[in-house]
């Protein structure tokens, strides 16, 4: 075999050899992009979530809020319900007071 056909040979395998490595990297690049695109998603999948909890944090602040003013609407209720009793209570015991007075005026 003569140095040109070992070189016209040996130059074909390298350029076999470039169009496979070729293919290849082509595959990767390929795959790379559709990895890319998938990250991309998550990442935006990920940002909605992130968005919905802080949504979530907000309303959950505000339900604590509220809940903390209906206690103590709930607390000042009782104290005015227990004042309540204690007037009523009074009350009652002056009218007993009167009553027993008026008892006595009217026996005599």
């Amino acid at each position: 075999m003569c140095i040109r056909d070992r070189l016209k040979e040996d130059h074909a395998q390298r350029t076999h050899d470039v169009l496979e490595i070729t293919a290849e990297v082509e595959v990767a690049v390929q795959r790379a992009a559709e990895m890319a695109e998938k990250a991309d998603r998550q990442e935006k999948a990920a940002m909605k979530m992130a968005a919905s909890c802080a949504a979530k944090d907000e309303e959950l602040e505000r339900a604590k809020k509220a809940n903390v003013e209906l206690l103590q609407k709930v607390e000042e209720s009782r104290v005015v319900a227990t004042a309540l009793r204690d007037l009523a209570g009074v009350r009652a015991t002056r009218l007993e007071e009167v009553e027993k007075a008026k008892n006595r005026v009217d026996a005599k």
